[in-house]
């Protein structure tokens, strides 16, 4: 067990963020490029669980509101000095009786203060005055020139029924960070006349502010956080493999990650024993041409030393000695002999990547533990 691979400040980071995790919250977490592309994939990601029985009423709603939120970063996210604006980040979440999307991006200094305005204005008005507004805006905009409008903040107003709440973070002499959340009520579904007030009104950009900045101070480019079952997995894993350029190392990359996301799906735990329901958080971020993939997710304790043996196993075997035992392994037909099948995936993590896996366990009470796997891929090995 390598536990220097772990800092404190990490598995605190991770922690926190399994704390309060329960079923239905629905909560993705993605930082990265916000591409046209990734834009189709956290729809189609979020398209998978609208038919939860408390989204399905508003679940046309949430789709085009989302869709416009993620087209807004698309369309206006700015980069430093023509480098690509991978620092965009955006949170999907249900949280008792509301449906949040909280998003942040690069702007230029010189934008902001247009910008507010802009949502002040929209905040400022009714239904009525929205509706007005959206169509004067499509009727004396060009099709290129609505967004600039911004159209999409209007309509999301307007659909949400809600005030929109944003707000900013300064990065760097020319360049801020704007924050920007809505919140839907499932609750109380009906059209009002104005916009309300979010429940939660700052929390959740308080939240994306520092959550923003932790993922700067662990250097961490890449974070999916949800439930990883098998379709959400296929989402996640085409979200990566069109986001990142085909080289040999991003190759390992890619194979190593469905390993590791499948590995969570048929293996993770969660703590109320709940079917199909397998919670977990995955970071990636490079140090030079290197990659580190950290996985972690619930375990049963007494499930502990059986894994530890095997992913020790594993890490002092010879790679000849790895691929005999990988062939081994496909080939064991005995159902009774369980440990092998377990640690297939690990067998072949450590194949694909080259390196030893880092591991750590830490306690969450006499049932559970949260599991962290690290993996290096090295473009050189």
């Amino acid at each position: 067990m390598n536990n220097k691979a772990f800092s404190e400040s990490y598995k605190n980071f991770v922690v926190n963020l399994f704390n309060g995790i329960e079923k239905g919250d629905l909560e993705y977490i993605y930082k990265g490029e916000v591409t046209s592309t990734v834009v189709t994939n956290i729809l189609d990601l979020a398209k998978l669980n609208l038919n939860d029985i408390d989204l399905k009423p508003l679940s046309s709603r949430i789709y085009f509101i989302l869709g416009e939120g993620l087209q807004n970063i698309s369309r206006h996210q700015d980069k430093i000095d023509g480098t690509t604006p991978s620092d965009s980040i955006i949170l999907i979440s249900k949280q008792k009786d509301t449906y949040n999307i909280t998003t942040g991006n690069l702007i230029r200094v010189d934008k902001k203060e247009e910008l507010e305005e802009k949502m002040q204005k929209i905040n400022s008005m009714n239904i009525d005055e929205l509706r007005y507004f959206a169509r004067y805006i499509r009727k004396n905009y060009t099709l290129s020139e609505k967004g600039g409008a911004n159209l999409g903040l209007v309509e999301m107003a307007k659909r949400s029924g809600s005030k929109l709440i944003y707000g900013f973070k300064d990065y760097l002499p020319n360049y801020s960070f704007f924050y920007f959340t809505i919140e839907l009520d499932l609750k109380n579904t009906k059209p009002t006349d104005i916009l309300i007030i979010p429940k939660n009104e700052y929390r959740n950009i308080n939240f994306l502010k520092r959550f923003h900045q932790t993922l700067a101070d662990q250097n961490i480019y890449l974070v999916f956080k949800g439930d990883f079952h098998q379709n959400n997995i296929l989402a996640l894993f085409d979200i990566l493999r069109k986001q990142m350029a085909e080289t040999v190392v991003s190759i390992k990359l890619k194979n190593v990650l469905i390993e590791v996301l499948q590995n969570i799906e048929k293996h993770g735990d969660n703590l109320h024993e709940i079917t199909d329901w397998k919670p977990g958080i995955v970071t990636i971020h490079q140090s030079e041409d290197d990659f580190f993939l950290t996985a972690s997710n619930y375990i049963i304790n007494s499930r502990i030393p059986q894994l530890k043996n095997k992913i020790d196993q594993i890490n002092s075997l010879s790679r000849d000695k790895l691929n005999e035992l990988y062939r081994e392994s496909l080939l064991d037909f005995n159902q009774e002999i369980t440990a092998k099948k377990t640690g297939l995936g690990y067998i072949d993590i450590r194949r694909r990547s080259g390196t030893p896996l880092s591991f750590d366990f830490i306690k969450v009470d006499d049932n559970y533990s949260l599991f962290f796997i690290q993996i290096i891929i090295k473009d050189k090995n």
